[in-house]
């Protein structure tokens, strides 16, 4: 074989070899891909509570999964790679920019304006929040190594992920009005970045576009949080002490005491006072009695009457409408308590120590 045909098959031979070396250099290339989907995160509903108890919490989970689209092929083998993804969560609906310490969510009736603050949080005390939130921490996850798939197989090999986040109503929300209340959270407010890497100490933090254009960017699915503020009253009285007087006095014997009551904003209620007895006097009229009463014997029983003004002509009793007292609620106890006006119109009894008890209720 002559020189020159020599010559010519090395320079075909280096030429096999180059282009070998391309075809390797684009695999390695190629293989530097990694998939995450499938984002699911679930719905809260803080459920029903009314807004003068300890508030209410509740907890979700969110799951996701990833896979490395790289190969191990017949020359090379490919690296297992790490994945970081910063999930982003917004304000939802019913708040407006930048409101998010707390979030709210709005009254499902389109008429009212109230809100109700709640939070998100990722772990313990910190805030779940985003790149738009100055100040916030977005939630950051870490997978990996994802296992590379073989050669000429197209099955990919799943890494599941999953995390817990908790929920809670912000405490304090007294004047808050009853009824149902929604946050929706669409793609809109939420936002996944992700960065792979081949080391295991890759981070996703103050990344603002996903590494790979193949990572979803936004949960799959849409959710809400949740909640119902019941309307509520709560009460409070104190006692009313006639005292010590004489068993045979003239004129009438007057004492108060106060009722305390506060009810949810916007929820209007009647305050009912029944003196005790079977059936339960109406009219705010009642009997001091001890063991020694004889019903039939007004030597051992004292009348007495309950009324809302200091002139005593205006009674208060259980009959709404009637001789009930009745407001509305703003979510606080009034400034000033309602002042219960009792009366004994004579004394004329064997001594000893005589009481009753009467029912404060509020209907609302």
């Amino acid at each position: 074989m002559s020189s020159t045909s020599i010559a010519k098959m090395s320079r075909l031979l280096l030429g096999l070899l180059l282009i070998g070396a391309s075809w390797l250099s684009s695999t390695e290339a190629q293989a530097q891909s990694v998939k995450c989907e499938n984002f699911s995160i679930s719905s809260l509903a803080f459920g029903s509570f009314s807004p003068f108890d300890a508030a209410p919490s509740t907890n979700g989970n969110l799951s996701f999964r990833c896979y490395s689209t790289q190969r191990n092929g017949w020359l090379t083998t490919a690296p297992s790679y790490y994945v970081a993804l910063c999930i982003h969560l917004g304000t939802g609906s019913g708040a407006a920019t930048g409101v998010w310490s707390p979030r709210v969510m709005p009254s499902t009736v389109t008429s009212s304006s109230s809100r109700l603050g709640y939070q998100v949080y990722q772990s313990g005390v910190t805030v779940w929040g985003s790149r738009w939130n100055t100040g916030s921490t977005p939630m950051q996850l870490k997978l990996g190594p994802l296992a590379p798939m073989d050669f000429g197989s197209n099955a990919p090999k799943y890494a599941s992920g999953s995390a817990s986040y908790a929920a809670q109503v912000i405490s304090g929300q007294s004047t808050v009005s009853p009824g149902s209340y929604q946050g929706n959270y669409g793609a809109g407010d939420t936002e996944v970045f992700a960065v792979a890497s081949t080391s295991s100490n890759v981070s996703c933090l103050g990344s603002t576009a996903n590494s790979d254009t193949g990572l979803d960017s936004s949960f799959s699915q849409s959710f809400t949080i949740s909640a119902t503020v019941l309307s509520d009253c709560q009460v409070t009285a104190t006692a009313m002490n006639f005292n010590n007087t004489e068993s045979i006095a003239p004129g009438a014997i007057t004492q108060n005491s106060t009722v305390n009551a506060r009810c949810t904003n916007s929820t209007a209620f009647n305050i009912a006072l029944s003196p005790g007895g079977s059936p339960a006097p109406t009219n705010g009229t009642g009997r001091l009695t001890n063991a020694g009463t004889s019903l039939s014997d007004p030597d051992t029983y004292l009348n007495y009457s309950l009324f809302q003004d200091a002139s005593f002509t205006k009674p208060w009793g259980s009959q709404i409408g009637t001789n009930t007292v009745s407001s509305n609620g703003t979510g606080n106890y009034p400034a000033t308590p309602w002042t219960v006006y009792g009366r004994i119109s004579n004394v004329n009894i064997n001594p000893g120590t005589y009481s009753d008890t009467v029912t404060v209720k509020v209907s609302y």
